[in-house]
This record gives C-alpha cells, sequence and structure tokens, in this order.
C-alpha cells in the first residue's frame, strides 16, 4: 500500500505556495492603495514662493515633490516653509515639481537671473522608476554644473531611503533600499545607518558630486 506521505507533503506545499502568493497580492493592494494616496496628494500640493524685494539672500529651489512639500500639513511646513520662516529676508523661487527625475530637473534650471543659492531636492523617483543609476549619476552631474551657472552655492539632499516610505511593503521596500544604497557608491559618499539620509564632504573638484559645496 503506498504511504500518504509523499501526497500529504505537495498538499502542504500547495497550500504554502497558495497563503505566500495570497499575501504578496495583498502586499502589492496595499502599496497600489498607498499610492493612489500619494498621487492625490501630489495634485494638491503647489510649491511655496515668497518674493522679497531687497532680500539679503535670493534662494533657488528645484527637484521632485520633496522639494514641491507633497505631504505637508501646509505649504508653511515645507522645507521652503520652514527656511521662510526662520530667514524673513530670504527670496525663495521654487521650480520644483512633483515626479520630476534628475533628467528633469536641467529643465527647471533654465532662465535668466543670479541666485546666491541653488537647493536641488530629488532623487527619489529615479530610484523608485528604476532608472539606471550610471544614468541617474551622470544626470546629477550635469543638474550640479548647471546650477553653478545659476549660484555660486549648490547643494544637493538627496530623497535618502525611499524604502522606508509608508507605501512600500516587503519585499518591494528591500528593493528600493538596495536601489538607495546604490546611489551612495561613490569614495566621498557614505550611507548613515538609522538615518534617511548620504551625506558627503567632497570638494567641488572631486570626480564625484558632493551634498553641499561651494564654488572656489
Amino acid at each position: 500500500m503506498p504511504s500518504p506521505l509523499p501526497a500529504r507533503r505537495s498538499h502542504l506545499k500547495s497550500v504554502l505556495w497558495g497563503m505566500a502568493g495570497a499575501a504578496l497580492l495583498l502586499q502589492l493592494g496595499c502599496t497600489a492603495g498607498r499610492m493612489r494616496q500619494s498621487i492625490a496628494l501630489a495634485r494638491a500640493s503647489e510649491p511655496l514662493q515668497r518674493s522679497v524685494e531687497q532680500a539679503r539672500v535670493r534662494l533657488l529651489i528645484v527637484g521632485d515633490s520633496t522639494a514641491v512639500g507633497t505631504g505637508a500639513s501646509s505649504p508653511q511646513s515645507s522645507l521652503a516653509g520652514l527656511l521662510a520662516q526662520t530667514f524673513p529676508d530670504l527670496h525663495i523661487e521654487n521650480r520644483s515639481r512633483d515626479g520630476a527625475t534628475f533628467d528633469a530637473i536641467e529643465q527647471q534650471l533654465g532662465g535668466d537671473g543670479h541666485f546666491d543659492m541653488v537647493l536641488v531636492q530629488a532623487g527619489g523617483n529615479d530610484v523608485i522608476r528604476l532608472r539606471d543609476l550610471d544614468a541617474v549619476r551622470q544626470d546629477i552631474a550635469r543638474v550640479t554644473r548647471c546650477a553653478f551657472e545659476r549660484a555660486d552655492r549648490v547643494v544637493l539632499m538627496p530623497a535618502g531611503n525611499v524604502g522606508n516610505a509608508p507605501f512600500f511593503f516587503p519585499p518591494v521596500s528591500w528593493l528600493m533600499t538596495s536601489r538607495a544604497r546604490g546611489g551612495c557608491t561613490s569614495p566621498c559618499a557614505r550611507w548613515l545607518p538609522g538615518k534617511a539620509r548620504s551625506t558627503s564632504t567632497c570638494s567641488r573638484s572631486a570626480p564625484t558630486i558632493p551634498l553641499s559645496t561651494t564654488r572656489n
């Protein structure tokens, strides 16, 4: 009489695979739901602008939704808004757009006019959209060169660990974390464990792109 053990094992494997598939579908459904919420927030967001006639400092902000302030309770609660509250004499021109990737930010830097500082906040969409990281690095270098045509001081603020975003669940969050860390492979950049941020101490003459630097 054949043993029922192989049949039971086969049935158990089928059940486990079914449970794993259901869990994955649930995770993907949750991710899609939260992505829809993010899209709705983006449609309702507006980048903060402030015109100051006799400004002590003129700041140009370019980038993606992190520069727009999408998800903040109000424009005043965004980074641009907090800077405006802290520095009353700061002129802010914010050209950032939701969903922008680094290959589109060069257009935001177009036009005439000189600023004291350019703040670039971007990178998250490049990670999420699975753009080639080598191409992204080339885009960052090109954006940085264009930014220095607008100001003597340029600050690059990356998105940090996109895998920590609340609308990503494992295993998708693991992939996003790996890609975010993959963008910190230069000798002048390092990943800070426990913090959604990378940092750099390169000078402008270094072959890699610093996060914050001043023209020599």
